[in-house]
């Protein structure tokens, strides 16, 4: 990825490449995978309303809600601020905000 933002990856169509090269697979293994219940569901309805959130936006974000994380890491920023600030959760989107 050669110091490229992830998103310029993708619209380079470059992610097969990047994987490849890479190797990135041993990264996902270090990864949980968290359950997805009706209770995220629901929250995640109640935040699209709250913060006019799409709904992928809603489930990660009532994931970090029901998972009482403190931290939610994205690029996206536009989508993420206020919600984070409202819900006391700090957003990192680069690496000065760690």
């Amino acid at each position: 990825m050669d110091n490229k933002s992830p998103l310029s990856v993708k619209e380079s169509k470059q992610i097969e490449v990047s994987l490849k090269k890479y190797e990135l697979i041993d990264m996902f293994n270090n990864f949980q995978v968290l359950i997805l219940d009706d209770t995220i569901t629901k929250l995640s309805y109640d935040l699209m309303k709250k913060y006019n959130l799409l709904p992928n936006d809603a489930l990660i974000l009532a994931t970090v809600i029901f998972n009482e994380m403190d931290i939610l890491t994205s690029y996206d920023q536009k989508d993420f601020t206020e919600a984070c600030l409202s819900e006391n959760i700090k957003l990192v989107s680069n690496l000065s905000d760690v």
